[in-house]
């Protein structure tokens, strides 16, 4: 396992995992069920493990597939290493690097759509972008989504990935991120000034540097105000 794909990334303080957003299932698969094995079941039963019997009139029993689904779904939300060993199945069936992504040449399942997962016998379990949070020992939040803070949704790095409210993801959308500075020395440099307001910032490549990382240490002028960064945001 190729584990620079997760660790370069993860190494910067700002992707750190924030304790209230990992632990298993603490986003929206079945919460009830964490920590608690799922009832043996025969193929074609219509129990509800959650309520213990068919349902109530008007609900559509739990069938033997989903359930298999959640069972993978409790089993990798849980297991970062094992979610990397899925995602690096994924990898294998074909990306590309592009900037600072490696994206997925798999197709979405509508237009439009997010990359579907399946593994381990269980048919799109997950999207691509989740699978990716799972890999950094996080879930996502009952209210969020699963930001690309590179705005690709093929990106296969869950460095790039983090869950965050959908309006804050939304805001996103239209960042500049970074402007070129006008400072002599800094032009000479190709330095930036970074001008992204949000928390983990977003994530642009600039050609000047071989990695995101790398940027980050060397590419941003450090002689530029609050108010500058401001007003170029919105430039």
């Amino acid at each position: 396992m190729n584990r620079d794909l997760y660790t370069s990334d993860l190494d910067l303080p700002w992707l750190a995992p924030n304790s209230d957003r990992t632990g298993a299932l603490q986003g929206s698969y079945m919460p009830e069920l964490a920590g608690a094995p799922l009832p043996s079941i025969s193929e074609g039963s219509s129990f509800n493990p959650l309520q213990g019997s068919s349902g109530s009139e008007g609900e559509l029993p739990i069938t033997f597939a989903d359930v298999s689904k959640e069972k993978v779904i409790l089993l990798l939300s849980s297991n970062p290493d094992m979610a990397r060993s899925v995602l690096e199945d994924v990898r294998r069936n074909g990306t590309i690097p592009s900037g600072w992504c490696v994206l997925s040449t798999m197709a979405p399942t509508k237009k439009d759509g997010y990359i579907q997962v399946s593994a381990m016998g269980a048919n799109k379990f997950a999207t691509l972008e989740e699978l990716c949070l799972w890999c950094r020992g996080q879930t996502r939040g009952p209210k969020d989504d699963c930001s690309h803070l590179c705005g690709r949704p093929s990106c296969v790095l869950p460095g790039h990935i983090v869950s965050e409210l959908a309006d804050v993801n939304q805001i996103r959308k239209g960042c500049i991120v970074w402007v070129y500075c006008p400072h002599a020395e800094c032009r000479e440099a190709r330095k930036v000034i970074l001008v992204c307001p949000h928390q983990p910032h977003c994530i642009k490549y600039c050609e000047d540097y071989a990695s995101y990382a790398d940027f980050l240490a060397r590419g941003i002028c450090s002689n530029v105000g609050p108010e500058v960064r401001q007003r170029d945001s919105v430039a």
